[in-house]
């Protein structure tokens, strides 16, 4: 079996088209509106975070008990494709930096 050597091209991800650096305050939710051109997001966070995808009035959330009716929060996601949401909203429950690299 022979195993095909990828170029870097095909491995690593191109740059995005902006970069977005939050600062986030220990259990305090922020809403970030998604750039209207695009279709991705990587995320970056120097702690553990949660996301959740939605409009304007959507509110990440740290789990406190079980959540078993789909509308919970994502734990430390690197890269979503985007649909038809207009909002993130994040949270966690330390002080932290994060980057979103939309695409």
């Amino acid at each position: 079996m022979q195993v095909s050597q990828l170029t870097a091209a095909e491995t690593i991800s191109p740059i995005g088209t902006s970069v977005y650096n939050l600062v986030l305050t220990a259990n305090t939710a922020k809403l970030v509106a998604i750039p209207s051109c695009s279709i991705a997001v990587f995320f970056s966070c120097d702690a553990d975070f949660w996301v959740k995808f939605g409009d304007s009035s959507v509110v990440a959330a740290i789990p406190t008990s079980d959540v078993t009716d789909g509308s919970g929060s994502i734990l430390n996601p690197t890269a979503r494709i985007l649909g038809v949401q207009t909002h993130i909203s994040v949270i966690s429950e330390s002080d932290c930096s994060m980057s979103l690299e939309w695409f």
